[in-house]
């Protein structure tokens, strides 16, 4: 059972794959509140709490980060670097979901504190499975922070 209790955020700038997580979460029985930002400067305003998600602390509520690295204005891996950076949110799960299998940018996100590296699959069966693995795992199974302070 996943903890419902906890946000997802969805960093895609892909309007196509955007849509395909969101099918893949809804096949997948996920019900949690899932946010959706498309570029690096709003990834960074929602987790730093800024601009027009000033006040809201949409952070203090994630429970797992699916970050694609190639997104425009800031890098994912630029973004990953200033979340694992800050005393706030480096201990939310992040998750790189890439089409990226080049290993210097498997290096660089672990480097950098992702939780997780994973290429995105090709076919919608296998990236609804992962998905569905992802959010079982990290929002059932792992104890975050988060949960563990409820």
């Amino acid at each position: 059972m996943l903890n419902k209790e906890l946000d997802i955020l969805l960093v895609e700038d892909n309007p196509s794959e955007v849509a395909l997580a969101l099918r893949a979460f809804e096949k997948n029985g996920v019900t949690n509140v899932i946010h959706h930002v498309s570029d690096g400067v709003e990834a960074l305003d929602f987790m730093l709490d800024r601009g027009k998600f000033a006040g809201e602390g949409y952070y203090q509520r994630l429970g797992l980060i699916l970050l694609d690295i190639n997104i425009p204005k800031i890098s994912g891996l630029e973004v990953l670097k200033v979340i694992k950076e800050n005393p706030d949110t480096k201990s939310i799960p992040v998750i790189v979901l890439s089409s990226s299998d080049q290993p210097s940018d498997i290096y660089k996100a672990y480097s950098l504190g992702a939780n997780s590296y994973l290429v995105k699959s090709q076919g919608f069966t296998d990236f609804v499975k992962d998905i569905g693995t992802i959010c079982y795992y990290w929002l059932s199974l792992n104890r975050s922070i988060l949960s563990a302070s409820r």
